[in-house]
């Protein structure tokens, strides 16, 4: 498989699991158990495919573009590891679920940031992005 149908596929997966995290959000405590664990099987892959961004895609992107990287490419690089650092710093905040109301409320209210980010990024990537490759 190559790479950008890899990474497509990679796309698919995680706005399938985003999809089956907003279906069970809500702030009943199995719901926080079940979206941690829902969050957590999809830790490994959400960071496997930004790595794979970071170390494949873009120093491709580079040796095709040797005058430099064209601004949007730029700033979608500067994002990617944003958005890494970003889920780095939530998945290491909550390894373990405190299971009292008030963390449960603000484990649900951190966790239902990340759908959003990844959707828009997705499509700008597949749009913009991978074609260069």
């Amino acid at each position: 498989m190559d790479l950008i149908a890899k990474l497509k596929d990679e796309h698919r997966l995680l706005l399938q699991n985003l999809e089956e995290i907003n279906a069970i959000y809500t702030p009943r405590a199995d719901t926080a158990r079940t979206l941690s664990a829902k969050l957590y099987a999809m830790k490994n892959l959400l960071l496997a495919h930004f790595h794979l961004e970071d170390t494949v895609l873009f120093p491709a992107l580079a040796v095709k573009m040797p005058s430099g990287l064209p601004a949007k490419v730029q700033q979608s690089l500067e994002e990617l590891h944003s958005l890494t650092a970003t889920a780095r710093d939530f998945f290491a905040r909550h390894q373990t679920l405190d299971d009292t109301p008030s963390a449960r409320t603000v484990f649900l209210r951190r966790s239902n940031r990340l759908p959003e980010a990844p959707e828009k990024r997705i499509r700008v990537e597949e749009k913009e992005l991978y074609p260069l490759y």
